[in-house]
């Protein structure tokens, strides 16, 4: 007999209900009846507080009851779930059960977990797992990203999460897979965590204030490449960057003061020199305007100058210490 659930259900009695609807499943699933052990079954998930230990059960009667399609359908609509709050090898016991009952292909497999969003490779692997075979998922993920197979690399990535703590090196790698294959927003998503778990990585933030960058996100890459600058990479790999993000934002004071500092660094001084003779020419500073288109004609003539200026201060100094010699103050 049913649980009674014509009256309101105080919160209280939700967890107990759901204990009754469960007993009152394992009842009917002895009985053969399916469809009603199914039904209750159900309903004491809805109403339980711990979801993932009824669906465990759930998935455990239904196989050993035989009620092989409705298995199926259960294991397909909670894949992602399953895979997500159990530990690896329970896992691979169901996804097993799965693979006997339906007896699938291996590219059949691979686009059903790929669609789930479970790591794919778990096809090849899922039996040396419930084999307790030792699998290297962290050194393997390494190893593949330096192949530049990142979809596998990531596969792996995503598996040694599920048998190690996080460690930065592992997330980066993740980021960076997302990145290579073209996931922008979960690569942004992966970057930003990882700015929020380690906020001193230098790599983050640049490789975040790239992916911004190319996106057009201006305000955001300026940000984040100051960022890396502050937590130890080289000015020389972000300025120009961000005076050109200054430059698309119509900020050409702050555009032209980065491109200066570029100067410094830039192998192509000429083409710096005609940015920033654009940056004053859209602030109507005609005299600088030229001053720079000039320089970028003759690259080496402001060189030359401070050679000369400072070759100016160094003879002024001698002769000033010579002349204080001679009248005996020094």
């Amino acid at each position: 007999m049913s649980p009674n659930t014509d009256n309101q259900i105080e919160p209280n009695d939700s967890a107990q209900l759901a204990e009754d609807f469960l007993n009152t499943a394992k009842v009917l699933f002895k009985e053969n009846n399916i469809p009603e052990a199914v039904q209750h079954m159900d309903l004491a998930l809805t109403l339980s507080e711990n979801k993932l230990d009824y669906l465990i059960q759930k998935l455990e009667l239904l196989y050993q009851f035989e009620s092989f399609a409705e298995y199926v359908s259960t294991f397909n609509t909670q894949t992602k779930l399953l895979f997500e709050q159990l530990d690896l090898k329970q896992f691979c016991y169901f996804l097993d059960c799965y693979i006997k009952l339906l007896v699938i292909s291996e590219e059949e497999l691979v686009a059903m977990l790929t669609e789930a969003g479970v790591p794919a490779v778990l096809s090849n692997l899922y039996t040396d797992i419930l084999n307790d075979k030792i699998v290297e998922f962290e050194l393997q993920a390494y190893y593949l990203y330096s192949e530049q197979n990142y979809k596998a690399a990531l596969d792996y990535g995503h598996l040694a999460l599920k048998v190690v703590e996080p460690n930065l090196e592992l997330l980066l790698l993740e980021a960076r897979c997302f990145s290579e294959l073209g996931l922008i927003a979960q690569s942004i998503d992966r970057y930003e965590k990882i700015c929020l778990a380690y906020p001193e990585d230098k790599h983050a933030y640049l490789e975040l204030a790239r992916i911004y960058y190319i996106s057009q996100s201006y305000s955001e890459a300026v940000a984040l490449f100051k960022n890396a600058i502050s937590y130890g990479y080289d000015e020389k790999i972000c300025l120009e960057a961000i005076a050109t993000c200054y430059y698309r934002l119509k900020n050409y004071n702050l555009a032209t003061i980065y491109y200066k500092k570029y100067l410094t660094y830039a192998e192509d001084v000429s083409d710096i020199h005609i940015k920033i003779a654009d940056c004053y020419k859209l602030l109507k500073e005609p005299a600088l305007e030229k001053k720079h288109l000039k320089l970028a004609k003759n690259p080496n003539r402001l060189l030359f100058q401070n050679i000369i200026m400072a070759l100016l201060v160094l003879i002024g100094i001698i002769s000033l210490i010579i002349i204080l010699q001679v009248y005996g103050i020094v």
